[in-house]
């Protein structure tokens, strides 16, 4: 290539993909919080970044708020920190008693709570916890508007991100399903030629 070309421009489907992926990112890194206290067993990268834009974005939400209390944002601030130490924690233990990851390195876990009631297992379970907790961020948002309106945040990230993931995984299992097809299609194609 020489030196005085210039690469080519991304396309409006890559920077399209690309405005995407950050609006997802932010959007996971509003959301961890929940992630941290309501779920076990993350995966091995699901502490990652998000965590520090996290650490990040609780105190600058409680300076959007300079007439409330900033103790109870503070409060959260530091709950989030033990439970990312406690989760980063969970994942050296495991991974040292059972010789690596077990769990997806990007997995969201397991509910907390679905230990105690089954049907908040599982995907709907997931948005079943998150949609009790941003009823919790809304009712708490008429006598804390910092704490209430966080919550509220991290629920609605929340359900973006697990819609988003849902969506991901429908279409990674159309692809898979397109690649077997393809691939019956070769297979045929070569016993044909063979002439078995």
């Amino acid at each position: 290539m020489r030196q005085d070309q210039q690469p080519p421009r991304p396309s409006f489907k890559d920077e399209a993909n690309t405005a995407t992926n950050i609006i997802l990112f932010v959007c996971d890194a509003a959301s961890l919080p929940i992630l941290v206290v309501f779920n076990r067993d993350l995966g091995s990268r699901r502490v990652g970044l998000q965590a520090l834009l996290t650490l990040l974005l609780i105190p600058l939400w409680a300076t959007c708020w300079p007439d409330e209390d900033p103790t109870p944002m503070v409060c959260i601030l530091f709950a989030f920190i033990l439970m990312c130490v406690v989760t980063r924690c969970g994942v050296w233990t495991r991974s040292l008693r059972e010789g690596g990851d077990t769990e997806h390195r990007n997995s969201d876990g397991q509910s907390r709570i679905g230990r105690l009631i089954p049907w908040f297992g599982g995907a709907a379970g997931q948005h079943l916890q998150t949609a009790v907790i941003l009823a919790g961020g809304l009712l708490v948002l008429s006598f804390d508007p910092a704490v209430g309106s966080f919550v509220t945040l991290a629920a609605v990230t929340r359900l973006v991100v697990l819609t988003a993931q849902r969506i991901a995984f429908n279409d990674r299992i159309a692809a898979m399903r397109d690649q077997q097809i393809e691939q019956r299609a070769i297979m045929e194609a070569f016993r044909r030629s063979s002439g078995r």
